[in-house]
């Protein structure tokens, strides 16, 4: 597949208007229901509005609410007018929404009205030129449209001066190891990325896929919800992912599609049973590392006949995918190989040198897709792009047939005595135990081998208990010992990211805390 030299507004339009009276979005919330030709309506409405109000071309706009269609219109509205959108999370705290508005030189914000309006005080962004909630720009663009303010010929003209490579959005870090940085892409980056990853999934106007993730994050915006409407099919949104409502959608929206992270998946596993979900053929499984067990059990109970365990990162978007078929198929524990247009490497993290076929290392990713760097930060920048790489932070091998498999992050991994240990390692153990839903394994300080390993397990709600013995009984021919977790801690719900993935350094400041003599002490240190 050539890459395709345009706009997202101009490839957009030729899709809307080719599957003009099909369905093109359902919101699950209230029922609203759109057609290609009444969501390129509407999304022409809102882009005549901003460009009424003064936005120009490459103006920032920041967009600041929970997943809903106005989301949807007004990104697709501000990316036709050339402006750029600057996707910020709903579940940030006020203190995060003002150093990212700052950090990205946003000179206007658009809220939702009843998500954020509570949730923060607008008065204290008076540096902005313009914060208007999304109730009043649709009414405005209602006005604006009656009046003729702006004529169809003045939108043709703004948006034909839009070019591929100029900027479409910004997007933000989780800010896990500090101030979450602004990633900068191009609109032929945000165009082709997902339409490498549609020529796997051989999605088309016949199916329907529902978003649950965020729409602010690459995956739940960029990799199903835009994707979905690049391919013609039907998109079915939630506000955020409830299992009830998830399953409750997918019988009734008869979806095709799903794509989430495994926890999510894990959610529907359990609580499948009462519903038709007959109609999934394609699910998409990425966010975080999966386990060969749950890949299979997703198939076999979920009844996914064509499961894609794939990697990305904002930083570089869509990496690897491969459509997996087969339950017993040997690569259903790698993510795939590279779309197309992408290079991976495996080069050791302290020299750089790349690394031969089955050996670990850090993941380096040159793509197509990938960020332009980070906006306003040139030093955080030459430190992750190096001769147009990326260095992606995760420990990984390349098998000699190019499928990669990813075993962590580098920030993640126990050093215990000069060891060095994969987390994923013993959690893939763990969760082979018949009444382990899953388990965390993190590494906390230790005066005598540096780090010791403390594990999180959730049991699975049929089981009547564990005890640490009987965890290290069933490591034991496993695993070699120095692997074994010190300390276990059993836990009923494990602290969630926006996007569903669990919060790894919450965990690892539980656990520091309990094994501090400070606190209650030592979980099953014996």
């Amino acid at each position: 597949m050539e890459l395709i030299n345009e706009t997202i507004g101009s490839y957009t339009s030729k899709i809307f208007n080719k599957f003009a009276d099909k369905e093109a979005l359902v919101y699950a919330e209230d029922g609203r229901r759109f057609t290609y030709k009444e969501l390129g309506y509407q999304i022409d409405m809102i882009a005549k509005s901003l460009i009424s109000i003064g936005i120009k071309k490459g103006d920032h706009i920041a967009l600041l609410s929970s997943n809903s269609p106005e989301w949807i219109i007004v990104f697709l509205a501000t990316l036709k007018i050339g402006a750029v959108c600057v996707c910020l999370s709903y579940s940030s705290t006020e203190e995060e929404i003002d150093y990212m508005l700052k950090q990205s030189e946003s000179t206007i914000l658009i809220v939702s009205d009843k998500d954020m309006i509570e949730k923060v005080d607008l008065e204290k962004f008076d540096y902005l030129k313009i914060t208007i909630k999304m109730k009043t720009l649709f009414s405005l663009g209602l006005i604006m449209s009656q009046m003729k303010r702006v004529l169809d010929d003045e939108l043709i003209a703004i948006s034909s001066n839009v070019l591929p490579t100029d900027m479409a959005t910004i997007l933000y870090t989780s800010g896990t190891t500090g101030n979450p940085k602004g990633i900068m892409f191009n609109h032929k980056a945000v165009l082709n990325g997902p339409l490498s990853f549609i020529k796997n999934f051989k999605y088309t106007s016949e199916d329907t896929i529902l978003v649950t993730l965020p729409l602010n994050h690459i995956l739940g915006g960029k990799y199903t919800a835009i994707l979905g409407l690049l391919a013609g099919s039907k998109v079915a949104l939630m506000k955020k992912f409830k299992t009830s409502v998830a399953l409750k959608t997918i019988e009734s929206e008869r979806c095709t599609g799903f794509h989430g992270v495994p926890t999510m998946y894990q959610y529907l596993l359990s609580n499948h049973n009462s519903y038709d979900i007959s109609s999934l053929r394609v699910g998409m499984i990425a966010g975080a590392v999966s386990s060969e067990t749950l890949m299979k059990d997703i198939m076999e109970q979920l009844h996914i006949t064509e499961l894609n365990n794939t990697f990305g990162q904002t930083e570089t978007l869509g990496v690897t995918q491969t459509t997996v078929y087969d339950k017993d198929d040997p690569k259903i524990n790698t993510v795939g190989k590279p779309v197309e247009h992408v290079e991976i490497k495996i080069c050791d993290p302290e020299t750089g040198v790349t690394l031969p076929a089955n050996t670990e290392g850090e993941l380096y990713v040159k793509s197509a897709y990938s960020m332009l760097g980070y906006y306003n930060n040139p030093t955080a920048t030459e430190v992750t792009m190096v001769d147009n790489w990326i260095r992606t932070g995760d420990v990984a091998f390349i098998d000699e047939e190019g499928y990669l498999s990813i075993k962590g992050r580098l920030k993640d991994v126990i050093i215990r005595g000069g060891e060095n240990i994969s987390p994923t390692d013993i959690e893939n153990h763990l969760i082979m135990h018949p009444d382990i839903e899953n388990a965390i394994i993190v590494g906390v300080p230790d005066k005598i081998h540096g780090e010791e390993i403390f594990a999180f397990i959730k049991l699975k709600e049929t089981s009547t208990g564990l005890t640490r013995e009987d965890i290290i009984n069933f490591l034991s021919g496993k695993i070699s010992r120095y692997k074994f977790p010190k300390y276990v801690e059993f836990i009923d719900l494990f602290p969630l990211t926006s996007t569903g993935k669990i919060k790894r350094n919450s965990l690892r400041e539980i656990a520091t805390e309990k094994i501090n003599p400070s606190s209650i002490g030592e979980v099953a240190a014996n």
